[in-house]
């Protein structure tokens, strides 16, 4: 049996897929299963990896569009390795990536391992900017890391941990139910788990970001934020079981919540929706008189 198996969805991903591909098959561990999950492509994404297929150095599977987190639920499934790794098809594991995490996460009996990556802006395929990403915040006990996560976000996507396929059985898969920040939500319930996290303080992933409007997170920010404030839902009664000093945090989260829904986005039953639970929350006085001292000074009146 494979030691490791690399899922990688993609979605009309053919001018990107195959160095995505390249740079999992030159990783050093030979034992490696390749499992690429096309999300209901239609460009010519199966005829660039028909050499691929037809070596049997892939394992190729087509589903109707469902989303990315669907298609990587569908290859957890299908996956017959121990570990399970994740990479986008427009993105790269740098060299050492399969090894480095595998002898982390044995030698030290980790449930998961996850990495820095480099951020890289690219004009076509000419690269414009590097940025290295680092993540050594997240060594923290289960515990504290769990309420960081609500508080502060995650490490962003999933293609950047190797994790041993129990952790799976135990917290679930993806959740299709949200477009964006399913990672966020996988992350937090690992944590809720107490799993053995360990981290590799090297970027190991290529993050390549090809312009505003390529992810489906920069489409839209009022969506962006429905997902939010669901798992901050989903959680925050447990994040206060866990961390009292949470609840201000929630509260704080939410008034901001409703403030932007009514500010910027024009959602006045969400917004006061979110201004209320802020409120059950934490009762404190503090924030809507803060708001209306922000709110005074940014319009140029000022009371004495």
């Amino acid at each position: 049996m494979e030691i490791v198996s690399i899922i990688i969805p993609t979605f009309n991903s053919s001018n990107h897929i195959e160095t995505a591909l390249i740079s999992v098959l030159n990783q050093s561990r030979s034992n490696v299963e390749v499992i690429v999950v096309d999300d209901g492509s239609t460009d010519d994404t199966k005829a660039v990896l028909m050499p691929y297929i037809a070596s049997k150095k892939i394992k190729y599977f087509y589903q109707k569009n469902k989303g990315a987190s669907s298609a990587r639920n569908f290859g957890i499934e299908k996956a017959c390795g121990q570990y399970i790794g994740f990479l986008d098809a427009d993105d790269i594991f740098l060299p050492g990536m399969i090894e480095c995490c595998l002898k982390e996460i044995e030698e030290k009996n980790m449930d998961l391992v996850s990495v820095d990556n480099y951020m890289v802006y690219l004009d076509g395929d000419r690269e414009i900017k590097r940025e290295k990403c680092s993540y050594d915040w997240i060594e923290k006990e289960p515990e504290e890391l769990f309420c960081t996560f609500l508080r502060v976000g995650g490490i962003g996507g999933i293609y950047k941990a190797f994790f041993h396929r129990s952790v799976f059985n135990r917290v679930g898969n993806l959740d299709i139910s949200l477009p964006v920040y399913e990672d966020l939500d996988l992350w937090i319930r690992i944590a809720g788990y107490g799993l053995k996290w360990g981290h590799i303080r090297k970027p190991l992933v290529q993050y390549n970001c090809r312009g505003a409007g390529t992810s489906l997170f920069t489409h839209s920010k009022q969506r962006n934020q429905d997902c939010r404030l669901l798992i901050l839902r989903r959680y925050k009664h447990e994040a206060i079981r866990r961390c009292s000093h949470f609840r201000t945090e929630a509260g704080k989260q939410l008034w901001n919540m409703g403030r932007s829904y009514i500010l910027e986005n024009k959602s006045y039953i969400k917004g006061i929706g979110c201004l209320f639970e802020s409120f059950c929350v934490d009762p404190d006085l503090k924030r809507p008189l803060n708001s209306l001292i922000g709110f005074l000074g940014n319009s140029g009146c000022v009371y004495f």
